[in-house]
Order: C-alpha cells, then structure tokens, then sequence
C-alpha cells in the first residue's frame, strides 16, 4: 500500500507518538482485522482545509490523499500518478516567470464510491479558495504556495497547476482532491445561498467518500471514531477496520496502551513517549525526523503593546531568554535551539549568526528604550517613552494552548514567565484551548484578533520543506476577508523571512510518528 508521510504537525503538540505493543497486532489473526489506535487529540472536522486544528489533517490523510508524497526516509513517491511531474519529463515548465506543473492521475487512481478521479476533482478546492465565501485554511491549500489556476488538460485525468511566480519545490506544493461528483451540488447550493464550503458541516464531520485505505464510517464525539476498508483502493490492505479511540488524558492513554486496550497510541510528547517504553517492555517507540518548533510569537499590530514596536525591545527579549537552558531543563537536551527559520533544512545558511543570551546587554537596551525599574519594585516603568506617563509599568499578556497535548508548552511558558519576570516584566499570564486561540478572526479567535502580546505557539518546519505556511505573508493577516489568516503577528512587511534580525524564539525538534 502507498502511504504518504510528508512532514506534518497535530498543532500544538511537541511530537507525534505511535507506539506499538510487542505481538499487538499479531494477535488480531481473526476477521475481521480491527487496528485500534489511542489518540490524545481529536479533531475538530475531518477536511484539512476547513478544521483548523492540524489534526484534521492528519486525520484527513486516513481517507483522503494528494497526488504525490514522501516515503518515510523523505523521498518522493508517486500516489494517485504513475510519475511525479518533473523537469526532466515536461511535467514542470518554467517560463514568463511562473511555474506550470501538468500531471496525468493514473487509471488505479478513483473515489472509494469507484468514480475515476479527475481533472475536476482538483479545480474544486481551488474555486473554494477563491470564491470569496468559504472559511479555508489558505496555507493548506499547495502548501502556501500562490496559485494561479488549476485547470484540465487534454483529458479529464490531466491536471494543470499554474503557481503565480517562479516554484522551486514542486514536490511539497500537492493538493489534496475534493470529490467534485458528490460536493458539487450541494456546494453550489451552498454558494446560492450566501454560504461557502466551510458550512457544510456533515460532510466536514463524515466525509461519504475517499482515496485511501479507509472510508469514514463514524463517530462519537469524545468517544472514538471508526474507519472501514475501502474496496475500492487499488492496493491490498491488511485490516478490515481502524477504531480510534479518544483519551483527553495522557495518563489513561498510556495505560490503555500498557494493558492491552490499543495496539497504537499517538500524542504523547516525546520524552513522556521513550519514559513510558522504558517502564513497559511490550510498547516500542518508532520514530522518524520532523521539525518542530516552540516559537515566542509577539503582536507587532495596534493590538499588541506599544513597547513591542521599538527593535530594541524585542531584541531585549530575545537576549533576555535563555533558550539553551529551556532545551536542557525542559527537554533534556534533545532538543536545539535554531538561527534561522530553516534551521534544519537543506536550505540553512549555517553562516546565520546566533543571538545570545545576555541579560546585561538586554537591560541595557531596555534602559536606552526608556524601560527599566526606578522604584525599586522590580518591575520596568517607563522614562520618556513616548505615549506613555513616566512611571507606567511594562505589562505584557502571554497565553499558549491549554488542551490535554499541550504540556511542554505549558511548561515552556511557565519557564519564559519567570525568566521575563525576573528581568523586570510584568506578565499577565493565561492558557485557551486552541480552538479559542485560533478561531476565525470573525468568531473572536484570540490570536487572529490580536488580543495578546506574546504568545508560545508551535509550527511544523519539517526537513525538506520550501513552502512553509507564511506566518508573515501580507495575504494572511486575519481580517474580515481572511477570517483564517495565519499571520498573528500582524505583520505585512514581505522581506521579513529574509531579515538580518530574527526575533522570534525557535527550537527545532525531533517529532516522533508510526514508520
């Protein structure tokens, strides 16, 4: 069977966790052949592009798959196509400054209902894209890339992908297909009546048809979900069924994997994961190289703290983390702290200078922005600082998840509080669920309304990306018309992925999933 494994991220947790219990799976000889797997997380909806939570992606992936993938040493593979469009074989033009990808779906590539998969099948998710109407998740959409149209070629299996610029990393600007003969006419139902995609929540919840191994067969909130065979899938597969069962608690998850009661758990973060397979022989840890990064994301937009807009004071911040010391006693060790956005990839400029921990030099330049503590209290007030009283303390708000996954960001949080803290900041300090976080702008998300100053996030980086979901990208900065705008920071500036200045704090990990 093809199995995709592109780098991928449950947002909000540090790592992702299949362990395996000794013999497991073998005893499960009868029919039908049932794998159960242990999930801390459940998703909010089952299609990537409409689920904000990155768990819907990866559940999407259960029964839904793009046209091409990663094998799980990072090497491309072919899923719904006979071969990956390239330069060497006409697949991939370069020409008036843009970049045209055409590949052919294969015959063996159809829905779980036995239609073929089509041409159409791909220009659907981008007309939702585009219509002006439906909530999507843009950064899902080609990985981030910008799209100029999608469209048929000679036939209804040849698919035309016009980038807007010039595309250097075909293999990670994929689309995921969306069933066009079964949505079709209910999304343009839904159009009729002032609706998008994104309103369409049964199919959201229990998607009908598929690609993959398994078909969507149900689900009890809170409870497990269950997916079956899907017969018409053009390789063999071994189970029958996949039941997901569903523990908001990391302690019964890995309980109900240590007596028997799963074959596979996923969500554990990774330390608590090689502790737990210590204490218990019979479960095995397997593991393959993603990135991760905890990041310290601050508000530069009129929301955020005034303070926050002078360069000196958020360099100050910087300086004043100790990031090493956080890799250390929060993880270990076995974690580093990265120079760069792409600390990790095969795109690191290893020449990129580290900012270092120095708590002299960040009160220095505190004190030149007019912020340090005169009173005695050990709290920064402001001096001369313009729109401020002299005397008025420096108050920050911080907030990261507070969902069952999310303890080492908790944790990290905790230990950035005290050290900004003892630096001479006073900080307001708060933990939501994600979902609360990262509402839609016109649902009242926390973040995409900018109702924070700082805040400890987490982003896949991945190791073989180009296309990272722009955090800074002038087009998703939440508003009224992109209501699922990923850029929280509330910043437009488009040189800065490429600034000598690096301000956010990053660690890149190893993530941890099923081989």
């Amino acid at each position: 069977m093809k199995r995709r494994s592109t780098p991928f991220m449950i947002v909000g947790l540090l790592s992702l966790v299949f362990m395996l219990i000794a013999g497991g799976l073998q005893a499960q000889d009868a029919s039908p052949r049932v794998l159960r797997i242990a999930s801390l997380v459940e998703p909010p909806g089952l299609v990537g592009y409409v689920a904000l939570s990155g768990a819907a992606m990866y559940f999407n992936e259960i029964y839904n798959q793009p046209p091409w993938g990663l094998d799980n040493t990072a090497q491309p593979i072919p899923i719904l196509v006979e071969a990956i469009p390239s330069l060497d074989n006409g697949g991939v033009v370069n020409a008036d400054g843009k970049t045209t990808v055409s590949f052919t779906l294969a015959d063996w590539a159809v829905w779980s209902d036995g239609e073929p998969i089509t041409a159409a099948d791909f220009i659907l998710p981008f007309e939702m894209m585009n219509d002006g109407v439906s909530v999507m998740i843009q950064n899902r959409f080609a990985n981030g890339a910008a799209v100029e149209s999608v469209t048929q070629g000679a036939t209804e299996k040849d698919v035309v992908v016009t980038f807007a610029g010039p595309q250097p990393d075909i293999i990670n600007t994929w689309i995921m297909p969306l069933p066009d003969h079964v949505l079709r006419p209910m999304y343009e139902a839904a159009l009729a009546e002032g609706r998008g995609f994104d309103t369409l929540t049964d199919w959201v919840r229990s998607p009908s048809v598929g690609n993959n191994a398994f078909v969507f067969a149900e689900w009890v909130s809170a409870s497990f979900m269950r997916f079956t065979r899907n017969e018409n899938y053009w390789k063999d597969i071994f189970f029958d069924e996949m039941n997901i069962a569903f523990y908001p608690d990391p302690t019964v998850l890995a309980q109900t994997l240590a007596t028997g009661g799963a074959d596979m758990a996923a969500g554990l973060p990774l330390l608590d994961s090689l502790e737990f397979a210590a204490q218990v022989p019979t479960v095995n840890v397997q593991t393959n190289f993603t990135g991760t990064r905890i990041e310290l994301q601050l508000n530069l937009a009129e929301t955020g703290h005034p303070a926050l807009q002078d360069p000196r004071v958020r360099q100050a911040l910087l300086m004043a983390i100790d990031r090493q010391s956080l890799t250390d006693d929060l993880f270990n060790g076995v974690t580093h702290v990265p120079r760069s956005y792409w600390d990790g990839t095969p795109w690191f400029n290893p020449d990129t200078p580290q900012v270092a921990y120095d708590l002299e030099g960040a009160l220095a330049l505190m004190r030149e922005a007019g912020w340090y503590d005169d009173d005695g209290d050990g709290i920064m007030e402001a001096h001369g600082v313009e729109g401020f009283e002299d005397g008025t303390p420096l108050q920050l708000r911080s907030n990261t998840y507070s969902d069952s996954w999310s303890g080492p960001y908790r944790n990290t949080q905790l230990a950035l509080v005290d050290m900004l803290t003892e630096f001479g900041i006073d900080i307001e300090m708060s933990e939501q669920p994600y979902d609360t976080l990262q509402a839609p702008f016109t649902e009242g998300g926390i973040l995409p309304n900018g109702q924070f100053d700082i805040h400890v996030a987490g982003w896949g980086v991945g190791i073989t990306k180009i296309n990272q979901p722009n955090q800074w990208a002038c087009a998703e900065v939440p508003s009224e018309t992109v209501p699922a705008g990923i850029s929280f920071n509330g910043v437009c500036y488009q040189r800065w992925m490429n600034s000598g200045r690096y301000w956010r704090m990053n660690w890149i990990r190893p993530c941890v999933r099923k081989l």
